[in-house]
């Protein structure tokens, strides 16, 4: 093989590293903070430049089995940070619609009833999904947290402004969501 053919193989494997890299030091500062919310307003901006994207929010799974609460929404500060949004599971609202059916979800446009209900016939984005900052929703990935049971949903979003997000960008919020998933099982654990 000739030097020009190999270079994409190298360039792919240097951001790789360069990927697991930055997630494994956010990991370890996500792992090592006491408090969920404290430990990712210090890392919220490499993850969000890990994942790519200006925007991420948790949702947090309720002791009743029924429903998910905001556990961290990024640009919330001050009493905003306070309100919690209380998202029933199920096709109401996309974050609902992971939490029940454990299964990612990647929409490129969140306002396409088509996209919807390829996924399922009932299947909506409710507008409670989002803060008043993030009401320009373009495109949506959503994935469940998981450690045998359901833990929560990581929710990552762009503007409609923005180019819609792709496969690569999955990828990324599954191992992200892999991630959260053994803070939130150790927080579980502790309480």
């Amino acid at each position: 093989m000739s030097a020009t053919t190999d270079r994409p193989k190298l360039v792919d494997a240097t951001k790789r590293s360069t990927f697991s890299g930055q997630l494994k030091q956010i990991s370890a500062h996500v792992q090592s903070g006491k408090q969920l919310h404290r430990s990712l307003r210090k890392v919220e901006l490499q993850l969000l430049k890990v994942l790519k994207v200006h925007r991420f929010a948790i949702y947090q799974s309720v002791d009743n089995g029924n429903e998910m609460v905001s556990a961290y929404q990024t640009g919330i500060r001050g009493s905003d940070a306070d309100v919690q949004i209380r998202i029933p599971m199920g096709p109401g609202s996309i974050v609902g619609f992971v939490a029940l059916s454990q299964s990612p979800v990647l929409l490129t446009d969140v306002e396409d009833e088509d996209e919807l209900t390829a996924i399922h016939p009932r299947l909506k984005h409710s507008k409670g999904e989002s803060t008043r900052s993030t009401r320009d929703i373009g495109s949506m990935i959503a994935v469940p947290i998981t450690d045998e049971i359901l833990l929560g949903v990581l929710q990552i979003t762009t503007s409609k402004s923005e180019p819609a997000l792709s496969q690569r960008h999955l990828q990324r919020a599954k191992l992200v969501a892999a991630m959260l998933s053994k803070k939130l099982s150790s927080l579980i654990k502790i309480t």
